[in-house]
């Protein structure tokens, strides 16, 4: 019993114990079973999120394919707009490479009024394309330059393209939209191409241009090229762009060349802008640099340019002179007409007394090319000539004037009445007696243009008259009449002065009626007269034997003591033989 009742108090505890394992187990499996469950459940929702993820991902994936992003849709825009004006870039090239001589066998072209026709079409649609920028507007404008100048043919069919083709417009179009952002090589091409093809663009594309290039620094070659076009379409430029033009001028002036060195002086003056000593410094210099490069167009152009801008050559630039006579001297064979006259009247517009050298090359150039000079620059020589006192008999060949007369009758026609009032006066400062064929045009030319006549020109010319002693035909004096009367108004001292003089070296006898209109004008004139003016004024009413009006006289003798200290000592003795 014992044993069983031990047995069984062995076994009981290990039952029990069984039974609480059982227990154990039981919790334990039931928090497994919930753990199981929870991470089951996890596990599956991991699941399902994973795959949403994954298939919002996919569709994410789809949509991007279908619906590129912003970023995306730009680059590809801009890839496509590069590789358009890519293509128009090489349809330019193709274009100026059959430009090139022999190109229409080479590239076996159409026959040539075909080709010439395609061609603009091709350029026309270049510039109309939506994708074409400034770079490739300037380079259509560039071509076109080329073209024009191929022949006179070309020139005359780029004017009339021009004229009839929508071309400028899509040009004008193309700048307002791309100027702000144009390169500096851009925008002076631009402009450039707008002045050899005589294109004068509107005011707000000027503004726009303007605007743009203050902002910009020009190089060597854009700087002369720039003001050049700007002078060439009398545009003129801001102070700001002027300012910065001269700024970059002194940073890049030893890189121009002879051509750029003209240029540069040539549109200054054609602008009217008067430059500073330092920069006429820094110019002479390259002047003197590249003067053995210039051309005699070159050269001629900028002596006319100090002229015009009436620069004292002598003082403000050293050594100019010297270095422009040896140039002149290596290329005067190569001086056509215009560029001799303009020569010639420079030096006599700067009261420069050409050397006798100089003179023997200009007037065999003369010889060499009088039947191409024009009316204008007929009268400029020979006023050039007056002008800087020129003496006839040591300087002036006598074949000079007899090519001179011919050509004057030949071009009579075309001379305005300020070069007849020049020419005869110039004859008479010269002391040079015309021939009566060239009289006879002259007076002719002068009865035809009569009423264009001004104060200055009409005084001019009787002056000239009188000083030659050519009493000219009623026919010319009924003329003169009748016009002064027109111009009193806007007489001068001058111009009362040589007309009294000359009507008493002629001696003829004043109108009433003129002197009435003298007396108006010199009571309003004379206090300002030079003091050879009142020398001579009153040494003509010692010629005509008539005594002064009392007011005039009062006045003359106001303006007298004025400046009577300044009277040389031919005015004086004038003076003192009229009162006598």
């Amino acid at each position: 019993m014992p044993m069983f009742a031990g047995t069984a108090l062995l076994f009981g505890p290990q039952q029990g114990s069984c039974d609480a394992a059982r227990c154990l187990r039981g919790r334990g499996g039931t928090r497994s079973r919930s753990r199981q469950r929870v991470t089951g459940a996890t596990v599956e929702t991991l699941r399902c999120v994973a795959s949403s993820t994954a298939a919002a991902a996919a569709d994410d994936e789809t949509l991007s394919v279908r619906r590129p992003s912003r970023s995306a849709e730009e680059a590809k825009r801009k890839s496509l707009a590069n590789r358009e004006k890519e293509e128009l870039r090489f349809r330019l090239k193709q274009l100026s490479e059959e430009l090139q001589p022999g190109s229409e066998e080479q590239l076996g072209l159409t026959p040539l009024e075909v080709w010439k026709s395609r061609w603009f079409s091709a350029v026309l649609d270049i510039v109309a394309a939506d994708a074409c920028d400034e770079v490739c507007a300037a380079r259509a404008l560039r071509l076109l330059v080329l073209f024009m100048r191929q022949s006179p043919e070309s020139f005359l069919m780029t004017k009339r393209f021009l004229e009839v083709s929508e071309f400028m417009l899509h040009i004008e179009r193309i700048c307002e939209r791309c100027l702000s952002q144009a390169h500096h090589v851009t925008l002076g091409s631009i402009l450039h191409s707008f002045g050899t093809l005589g294109c004068v663009p509107s005011k707000r594309i000027v503004q726009l241009w303007l605007l743009r290039a203050e902002n910009v620094t020009f190089d060597a070659q854009g700087l002369p090229n720039v003001l050049w076009a700007l002078a060439k379409l009398q545009i003129r430029p801001t102070d700001a762009f002027l300012d910065g033009w001269f700024g970059a001028y002194s940073k890049k002036h030893l890189s121009m060349n002879a051509q750029s060195v003209s240029n540069t002086i040539w549109a200054l003056a054609r602008l009217n802008v008067h430059p500073d000593y330092r920069f006429l410094r820094l110019w002479n210099d390259c002047f003197k640099r590249e003067a053995d490069h210039f051309t005699p167009q070159a050269l001629s152009s900028t002596l006319w340019a100090l002229a015009r801008l009436n620069i004292n050559v002598k003082k403000r630039l050293t050594g100019f002179m010297a270095t422009w006579y040896a140039s002149f001297e290596r290329t005067h064979t190569g001086f056509g007409s215009q560029a001799l006259a303009n020569v010639l009247w420079s030096f006599g517009r700067l009261e420069i007394k050409p050397s006798r050298r100089f003179l023997d090359m200009w007037f065999d150039g003369f010889a060499r090319e009088w039947r191409e000079f024009s009316s204008q620059g007929l009268a400029n020589c020979m006023w050039a000539l007056a002008r800087v006192n020129t003496s006839v008999e040591q300087y002036i060949p006598d074949e000079f004037l007899e090519q001179w007369c011919r050509q004057f009758s030949a071009k009579s026609q075309s001379f305005n009445s300020q070069a007849l009032a020049n020419v005869m006066w110039s004859m008479g400062k010269l002391d040079v007696q015309p021939s009566n064929e060239f009289l006879d045009a002259w007076y002719a030319e002068f009865d035809k243009r009569v009423v264009d006549f001004r104060s200055q020109e009409l005084a001019n010319c009787i002056w000239a008259l009188g000083r030659l002693e050519l009493t000219p035909p009623d026919r010319f004096l009924e003329s003169w009449y009748y016009r002064f009367t027109c111009v009193e108004p806007e007489t001068d001292s001058q111009a009362l002065s040589n007309s009294l003089w000359g009507i008493a070296k002629l001696g003829l006898t004043p109108r009433d009626s003129f002197l009435e209109l003298w007396y108006i004008a010199a009571q309003r004139e004379t206090r300002r007269a030079s003091p050879q003016s009142l020398a001579n004024i009153l040494w003509a009413f010692g010629k005509l034997k008539r005594t002064p009006r009392e007011e005039f006289m009062e006045i003359w003798f106001d303006a007298s003591e004025r400046c009577m200290q300044h009277m040389d000592g031919q005015a004086l003795a004038n003076v003192i033989w009229a009162f006598g």
